[in-house]
C-alpha cells in the first residue's frame, strides 16, 4: 500500500486499511452464496432496481440506432439516400473511422463529467440526429433525389457518431459494474452484456428490410427511443462518479424509497469530506491522515 500511494502514509493509516480489508473479507465469507435469483428476491439492497438500471442502459445502447449505422451504413447510403455503391462504401468507411476518433471523447470526459451527463448528452444528440435523418430521407423520397437533402443526411450520420461514443462505447458497461454489489458484480455484468447482444440481434434482424418497407419512418423509431431515454435516465439513474464500493451499498440500501436515491447520491458526494472529518475525530486521527487513508 505504501508503494501504491502517492503521498506518505502513516502507520495508523496502514493499520486502518488492513482492518477495513479484514472486515470486508469477514463479511464476504459470512454471506451466503448469491446467484441470479437474488435479483428477484425482496431485500434491502434493492438488487432488482440495480438489475433494471443495467438492462435499461444497455437497451438504450442498442435501440437508439448506433449499430444500424455501424453495420448497415452502406445500406442506408444506397437504399435511403440513393447513392452509388462506390460513394456509399467511401462514406460508410468515413463514418466508422470518425466513430473511432469520436470515442476518445468518452475516455477524456467520463471521470471528469460523470456517467449520467454523458448518457443524457449522448441520447439528446442521437435523438436529434435520427430526427434530422428521418426528415432528410423523407425529402429524398418525396423528390426522388436532391443533392442538398443527401448532404444533410450524411451530416446527420456523422453528427450521430459524434454523440454515440460519448455515452455508449463503454460507459454503459462501466455503469452496470459500478452499481453492482461485490458478490453479484459478475452476474449483473452478464445480464447487461446479454441485454446488449439481445437487442443487437434485434437490430440485425429488422434493419435489412425496414428502410425499404417503412422507409424514413424507420429512423423516427430510433429518434423517439433516444428521446425517451432523457427522462428515464434523468429521474431513475443516480450519478456514480466518485463513489466507492461502500458508498454504492449505502446509496441503494439507506434511502427510504428508490425515488430518493438520486438525491442521496449527491448527498454522499457532498458529505464525503465531512464524513472523513467525523471519522478522524472518532479515531483520534488528523485530517491529513484520513486523507492519506482515502487516497491509499
Amino acid at each position: 500500500m505504501i508503494l501504491l500511494s502517492d503521498d506518505p502514509v502513516s502507520h495508523e493509516a496502514i493499520n486502518q486499511d488492513i482492518a477495513m480489508i479484514s472486515s470486508l473479507v469477514t463479511q464476504d465469507t459470512a454471506k451466503t452464496e448469491k446467484g441470479f435469483s437474488s435479483f428477484f428476491k425482496p431485500n434491502h439492497e434493492r438488487l432488482f432496481y440495480r438489475l433494471s438500471l443495467s438492462v435499461i442502459i444497455n437497451f438504450y445502447a442498442q435501440m437508439t440506432g448506433a449499430n444500424v449505422i455501424s453495420y448497415y451504413g452502406k445500406t442506408i447510403f444506397t437504399e435511403s439516400l440513393h447513392l452509388s455503391s462506390n460513394k456509399a462504401s467511401f462514406l460508410n468507411a468515413g463514418v466508422l473511422t470518425f466513430k473511432i476518433v469520436a470515442a476518445t471523447s468518452a475516455f477524456i470526459t467520463v471521470d471528469r463529467l460523470g456517467r449520467k451527463p454523458l448518457f443524457l448528452v449522448a441520447c439528446g444528440g442521437m435523438s436529434l440526429s435520427m430526427a434530422g435523418l428521418a426528415g432528410t430521407v423523407w425529402a429524398i423520397d418525396i423528390n426522388a433525389y436532391t443533392f442538398g437533402a443527401s448532404v444533410a443526411a450524411v451530416f446527420f450520420l456523422f453528427f450521430f457518431m459524434a454523440f454515440f461514443p460519448l455515452g455508449f462505447v463503454g460507459a454503459n458497461f462501466l455503469y452496470g459494474a459500478e452499481i453492482a454489489p461485490q458478490d453479484l458484480r459478475i452476474h449483473l455484468a452478464a445480464v447487461g452484456t446479454a441485454t446488449h447482444w439481445l437487442f443487437k440481434f434485434v437490430i440485425a434482424e429488422i434493419t435489412p428490410v425496414a428502410p425499404v418497407t417503412i422507409k424514413w419512418r424507420y429512423y423516427i423509431v430510433y429518434a423517439v427511443i433516444a428521446f425517451s431515454a432523457l427522462p428515464v435516465i434523468y429521474f431513475l439513474f443516480p450519478e456514480t462518479k466518485g463513489l466507492s464500493l461502500e458508498d454504492m451499498n449505502r446509496l441503494f440500501s439507506e434511502p427510504a424509497s428508490f425515488a430518493q436515491i438520486r438525491a442521496y447520491a449527491r448527498k454522499i458526494r457532498k458529505g464525503g469530506l465531512a464524513q472523513q472529518d467525523d471519522e478522524a475525530q472518532k479515531n483520534g486521527l488528523g485530517v491529513d491522515q484520513v486523507e492519506d487513508i482515502s487516497k491509499s
